[in-house]
């Protein structure tokens, strides 16, 4: 019917390591991978078709993700980011399943163009109290992205 399958890691008695990291020091997680790899493992679910509508070029309002641990929140983030990131591969997606569902409307979803995405996880940092420093990490991504080269907040770049 659909053509789906289950991922081998959710085939065998114990599920370990399914947990969606956006980034790691190994280069793995969903949004350092390639768009069309990432999104091959995603079901257009409501929740996420409204995720990328939200975001969508007219529209100019937070999104915010509310839910249990293993809800999908990453998932959807990741799909977000390639949204942003990846238009091509992302229009390519929708248009796959809105094939595959007959559901024309999905394909026709505005995917917003020219953003500068910044990732930063905070789960696994140690910050301190003070209230800037859980910034470091995005404003360090932030100049590193824009200049090429990464500097502490407060240092120039040389």
């Amino acid at each position: 019917m659909l053509g789906l399958n289950l991922r081998p890691e959710f085939r065998t008695k114990r599920i370990s390591g399914t947990m969606i990291e956006l980034s790691n020091a190994q280069k793995t997680g969903a949004t350092q991978r390639p768009a069309p790899e990432f999104l091959e493992i995603s079901y257009p679910t409501t929740d996420l078709l409204s995720a990328i509508e939200a975001i969508g070029p007219k529209n100019d309002r937070p999104v915010v993700f509310i839910g249990e641990r293993g809800q999908g929140k990453s998932h959807l983030m990741a799909v977000l980011y390639h949204a942003l990131t990846d238009q091509s591969a992302t229009q390519a997606w929708l248009d796959v399943w809105a094939s595959r569902l007959q559901y024309p409307k999905m394909a026709t979803l505005p995917l917003r163009q020219g953003m500068y995405v910044i990732t930063e996880s905070l789960v696994h940092q140690n910050y301190n109290s003070c209230g800037t420093c859980c910034w470091s990490g995005i404003l360090m991504a932030l100049t590193s992205g824009v200049s090429g080269k990464a500097k502490e907040p407060g240092r120039p770049t040389s």
